[in-house]
């Protein structure tokens, strides 16, 4: 038997969906004192689905809709994108899995990125 038969590995289903959004950060520090205001955002939102075999446990497209459902049901989706209010990018994370939760969709780690730059991963 060779070495790789003998090794153990994890998979994990990716999806991603984007969408506009702003929130603010209250108690921003002075130099970055224009985060306070109401900014805008492209949200960037990946939720990680463990899967126990190679063939799609979980398909990519209904995992995507999982997470716009989600996104939907927890925030209001308005004209110009989702308010997030004073929610930092873990608190959507960590709101986003429980939603997940609720509909019976267990996430093993939500990311929320802004602009692509910098963002959050919360993992359970």
């Amino acid at each position: 038997m060779n070495s790789y038969a003998l090794q153990v590995c994890k998979r994990t289903v990716i999806a991603t969906v984007q969408t506009v959004g702003f929130h603010r950060w209250e108690a921003a520090p002075d130099e970055v004192h224009y985060l306070s205001k109401v900014h805008r955002h492209l949200f960037t939102v990946r939720a990680e689905f463990d899967v126990t075999h190679d063939e799609r446990d979980v398909e990519f497209h209904i995992a995507q809709g999982w997470l716009r459902t989600a996104l939907s049901a927890r925030w209001s989706v308005g004209y110009h994108g989702i308010d997030f209010m004073a929610q930092s990018c873990e608190t959507i994370a960590e709101e986003l899995h429980a939603e997940l939760l609720k509909a019976e969709h267990e996430a093993s780690a939500v990311e929320v990125w802004e602009d692509g730059e910098n963002g959050a991963r919360v993992t359970w």
